[in-house]
């Protein structure tokens, strides 16, 4: 993409996102969709350019609020050969492919393990496959798919140099949340992809990523954890929370909000590059 291309390109995904220009002024956090109407006056809040820094301190607890990191008994842990990386990847989608832990086994077509650059720096991690997804065992291939890949684009981010996959491997029927059961079994999956990949930064997409992978109670909003940089083990994995493309979609109100989660995000990979070299 020669400079007149990609600067088009990055008008018209401003344009999108509904930014004015190559300025983005910061905007005020749409109210939760569950807000009651004489509440969602009152629920925006307003998020800084920067984006804080927090701490998280994300525990293991048994299924309903289980998060991705803490000590586990090792028979409960799947141990993969990390000389070789994608045999290594290859090794955990043929576990996936021959999981039957739980009921989603009984409806799926295909399995999603994830798909992308074993070594990336990025990872972005999602709620569940959809019906594309379901069809074709690869994760956001559908319209929310084309409108991730955009994304990454409009930040300088080829989609084949990052990992991407799913807290759930399998599609729940109707596209229903997934189950703590569901979680739970697939989370062993999800914690070997991690380890494996080793990513400096994870990219959550949508409340249930975000809540997963940060430990969160179900009554904790994405509005509380977007626009932030998370620190997980002392520092060493950054995450950030945005909004599921297919919210995006279906929510144009979000757009701003998430063109802002984007520039974090480009800042954060930047600040990161520099400290390497």
């Amino acid at each position: 993409m020669n400079p007149k291309e990609w600067l088009r390109f990055y008008m018209e995904m401003a344009q999108w996102f509904g930014v004015e220009g190559l300025y983005f002024p910061s905007a005020k956090e749409p109210p939760d969709a569950s807000s009651p109407p004489a509440q969602q006056g009152r629920a925006a809040s307003e998020q800084g350019e920067k984006g804080e820094v927090v701490r998280a301190q994300p525990s293991l607890a048994s299924a309903p609020q289980a998060g991705l990191f803490g000590e586990e008994e090792a028979s409960e842990l799947l141990v993969v050969p990390t000389e070789d990386r994608r045999k290594a990847l290859h090794v955990i989608e043929e576990a996936v492919a021959n999981c039957t832990k739980c009921p989603l086994a009984q409806t799926r077509t295909k399995v999603v393990p994830g798909v992308g650059d074993p070594h990336a720096q990025l990872m972005l991690i999602g709620e569940a496959p959809g019906a594309q997804e379901d069809k074709r065992g690869l994760p956001f291939v559908g319209p929310a798919g084309q409108l991730l890949t955009k994304m990454l684009s409009a930040i300088q981010i080829q989609r084949e140099a990052v990992y991407i996959t799913n807290v759930v491997k399998c599609r729940p029927p109707r596209n229903r949340d997934p189950q703590p059961e569901e979680i739970a079994s697939c989370r062993p999956f999800l914690q070997a992809q991690l380890r494996l990949i080793s990513p400096k930064v994870i990219l959550a997409l949508g409340a249930f990523a975000a809540r997963t992978i940060l430990s969160k109670p179900p009554k904790v909003s994405l509005s509380s954890l977007r626009g932030k940089v998370w620190e997980l083990h002392s520092g060493k994995l950054l995450v950030i929370a945005t909004y599921h493309p297919s919210a995006l979609l279906r929510y144009p109100q979000y757009k701003k909000l998430a063109w802002q989660d984007l520039q974090l995000l480009q800042r954060t990979l930047s600040s990161l590059s520099s400290q390497e070299a």
